[in-house]
């Protein structure tokens, strides 16, 4: 991590994160003592890496809300951390890999040692790419053998972006069968996102680098070999049969499912659309995945 954040030029500064409750009458500030056996879910948003926000006001948002309404006992708060988001040309140049990780990674420190959340209450939440980051945070905690992981509460994935690189991009795959019943644009590779993201490292490191492509098809049976996801937190993993992603997604939870067994829940919606949570009209898939994630 240090070697990619020198080549990224990584600097030191503050940024923002956003708590909601859930209850308009809650008012207990984001570094509230939490009550014992008190549960957060830690929001990674989605947005490609290059826009959306973690502000309530964003409609990535909707997810820890919707979690937020569960009846799932001692889950009062959220905390979104507001990670820096990558660009490049015609605009500045900035936050590629690793910047959103090392944030990601500053504020579950937060949660854990200023905040004071037990590891074994935190929900890690991610949506697209940041489900890409939810995975790329756990992964780096557990290559580091941290005793905060072996305790970790759970990971939730709707819609995970896992395959930057091209190992999906096939005659047949959902990246082209799928262009017509999702909203994502399929663009050719590398995308503008796909650049923004990945200099100065180039774009070949994609298909390589777990913490950036967790099921690329050149990482699979590498990563099936060396048990990549044994012993990791239990996991909720959704895909929605009509988006551009659904085959990446189905490869990751065939790689999880090796390692992690009854630990891993895998919810498939033939018709859903990416993200599908976020929209209060996406039903009856988003209140059938509410559903489940509450019983899980």
């Amino acid at each position: 991590l240090v070697i990619w954040a020198w080549a990224t030029q990584v600097e030191a500064t503050r940024i923002p994160g956003y708590c909601q409750t859930s209850t308009p009458t809650l008012k207990a500030p984001p570094d509230a003592l939490p009550e014992p056996n008190e549960k957060v879910v830690y929001h990674l948003h989605g947005g490609g890496f290059t826009y959306c926000s973690a502000h309530s006001s964003d409609t990535t948002a909707n997810i820890p809300r919707s979690l937020l309404q569960l009846p799932a006992q001692n889950i009062t708060r959220s905390f979104s951390v507001e990670y820096c988001l990558a660009s490049t040309k015609p605009f500045d140049v900035i936050h590629s890999f690793s910047t959103a990780l090392i944030d990601c990674l500053s504020d579950y420190h937060y949660l854990v040692r200023d905040t004071g959340y037990r590891e074994e209450n935190i929900l890690v939440v991610g949506d697209s790419a940041g489900g890409n980051l939810s995975i790329a945070l756990t992964r780096y905690l557990w290559v580091l053998d941290s005793p905060q992981l072996k305790q970790l509460g759970a990971l939730l994935l709707l819609s995970p972006w896992v395959d930057l690189g091209n190992s999906h991009a096939t005659p047949g795959s959902s990246i082209l069968t799928n262009s017509a019943s999702d909203y994502n644009i399929s663009e050719p590779s590398p995308s503008w996102a796909q650049t923004a993201y990945l200099q100065p490292h180039g774009y070949g490191i994609a298909d390589f680098n777990e913490y950036i492509s967790p099921a690329s098809l050149v990482l699979g049976v590498r990563s099936r070999v060396i048990g990549s996801y044994r012993g990791w937190p239990k996991t909720c993993l959704a895909a929605g049969g009509a988006e551009l992603l659904f085959d990446e997604i189905r490869t990751l939870k065939e790689d999880k499912e090796d390692d992690m067994g009854k630990d891993l829940l895998y919810v498939e919606k033939k018709d859903a659309s990416h993200d599908w949570l976020l929209w209060d009209w996406h039903e009856p898939e988003r209140r059938l995945w509410l559903t489940l994630s509450n019983g899980w």
